[in-house]
């Protein structure tokens, strides 16, 4: 619905925009809901992207665990551990958070709660069996991948764990309407430069962020009040009027509300776990 417009509505916007001199923020009441979610640090976040597979695969740390790599491929299974990410699900209450990144037939998972740090996946076999195979304490200092088990590591010990708020990717298309204390501080300023009705119930507000020759521009679509969608161009406008470094994103909100379910943040049943203080 919205792909075939999308470049030529954002590519348009630069020449618009440029001549705006509009400064700060304006007040938006829909977006301003899910900032004020943000804010507080309570909500649940579920979105699909379009990441490319060579994207996706540099994110696949879980799986390069050789028992785990032995595993896949003796179930002919490899195959379901590649390509780009589908569904994405971020839940956090306070100092709590979920994050679950599925690709196909596998979900990669990270839960922080009360202080420690838990990594999994959840393996969906071609039977519809979910197995689950989670980070465990080598006694060595390290951890192997063990199917059933996992250990709850220290947050700011644990070898795989990087804060984001929400993740890298998300902190990046929420930057324009995260709270200042929320934004990292590699991620642009935006300012809000537009807002308005596209047909029916479909309204957007726009984000524009340059510097020097470098565009960034951000569409955020809501139906009704509801956040559905946010498509993001990024490129270099050069002296000759040609455009370098081209790069497109669209997530496709599927759920965001500020009600996480307590559930979001309890290890799984199946798995046995051990905390290491």
């Amino acid at each position: 619905m919205l792909k075939s417009r999308l470049c030529i509505v954002l590519l348009l916007c630069v020449v618009f925009y440029a001549c705006l001199a509009i400064e700060g923020r304006a007040e938006a009441a829909r977006s301003d809901m899910y900032r004020n979610m943000l804010q507080a640090g309570k909500f649940y976040l579920a979105y699909s992207n379009q990441l490319s597979a060579d994207d996706n695969n540099r994110e696949l740390r879980l799986f390069q665990n050789e028992r785990y790599s032995d595993y896949l491929a003796k179930k002919n299974l490899e195959k379901l551990v590649k390509g780009a990410p589908g569904r994405v699900i971020i839940a956090a209450n306070g100092d709590d958070c979920y994050r679950e990144t599925n690709y196909g037939h596998v979900s990669e998972c990270q839960l922080e709660r009360q202080g420690l740090h838990y990594v999994f996946s959840i393996l969906t076999t071609p039977d519809q069996e979910k197995e689950f195979y989670g980070q465990v304490s080598d006694g060595k200092g390290g951890y192997v991948l063990q199917k059933n088990k996992v250990t709850g590591q220290p947050a700011g010990k644990s070898l795989s764990y990087k804060r984001y708020f929400l993740n890298n990717l998300m902190d990046c298309l929420l930057g324009p309407i995260l709270p200042d204390d929320k934004k990292r501080k590699d991620v642009p300023g935006f300012r809000m430069v537009g807002e308005g009705l596209v047909e029916g119930d479909l309204y957007y507000e726009d984000y524009i962020c340059r510097a020097g020759n470098h565009w960034d521009i951000m569409r955020y679509y809501f139906k009704h009040n509801d956040f559905v969608q946010i498509a993001e161009v990024k490129y270099d406008l050069m002296t000759d009027g040609s455009v370098r470094n081209y790069k497109k994103t669209i997530v496709n909100i599927e759920k965001f509300t500020g009600n996480p379910a307590e559930a979001d943040f309890a290890v799984p049943a199946a798995l046995e776990y051990k905390q290491k203080r």
